[in-house]
C-alpha cells in the first residue's frame, strides 16, 4: 500500500470570545493507498480542502498526525505568508 509522509501549514485569523487569533501551526501528516498519488499531486503553497482524522501515529506513539482519506477542494490561490 502506498503510502505519503508529509508536513501541512495551516493560517488563519478566527475570533474567539470576541478577540482576533491569528493561528498558525504545521503538523505531520500521511496519506495511505489511493488518495497518496492525489496528495503527491499537490504544489507547494496551495490551500487544500481534507477529510481527515487526527490520530496516533501507532498504537504507542504520542505524536499525533493528521491522516488524510480524501482531497475535497484545491484553490488555485498561493496564500504566501499572509493570513
Amino acid at each position: 500500500m502506498p503510502i505519503v509522509d508529509c508536513r501541512l501549514q495551516h493560517k488563519s485569523k478566527i475570533i474567539e470570545a470576541g478577540f482576533s487569533r491569528h493561528i498558525k501551526l504545521t503538523i505531520l501528516a500521511l496519506a495511505a493507498g489511493d488518495i497518496s498519488s492525489k496528495v503527491i499531486g499537490c504544489k507547494l503553497g496551495i490551500c487544500v480542502h481534507f477529510d481527515s482524522f487526527l490520530a496516533r501515529k501507532h498504537y504507542n506513539a504520542e505524536i499525533l498526525v493528521f491522516h488524510i482519506t480524501a482531497l475535497l477542494d484545491i484553490k488555485k490561490t498561493d496564500h504566501g505568508s499572509s493570513y
